[in-house]
């Protein structure tokens, strides 16, 4: 969806001629990116910790078998 929406702004910034719309497009645009890319940090890092946390059991029903 996010991706569909900049392309929709940058759709709409080539034919807009008013300077004002175009500035707040262009803040949109930004804020966009910077939610993905805040959005895409987020899932990265909470992959991260299942999988430690999943690693961290595995070695734990490991360590009580032996």
């Amino acid at each position: 969806m996010g991706q569909e929406t900049q392309d929709g702004i940058t759709d709409v910034l080539v034919v807009v001629d008013n300077e004002n719309v175009t500035v707040e497009l262009i803040q949109v645009n930004e804020d966009l990116n910077n939610a993905i890319f805040g959005y895409e940090r987020f899932t990265q890092k909470q992959r991260r910790i299942l999988e430690q946390n999943k690693n961290q059991r595995k070695d734990a029903n490991t360590t009580r078998e032996t």
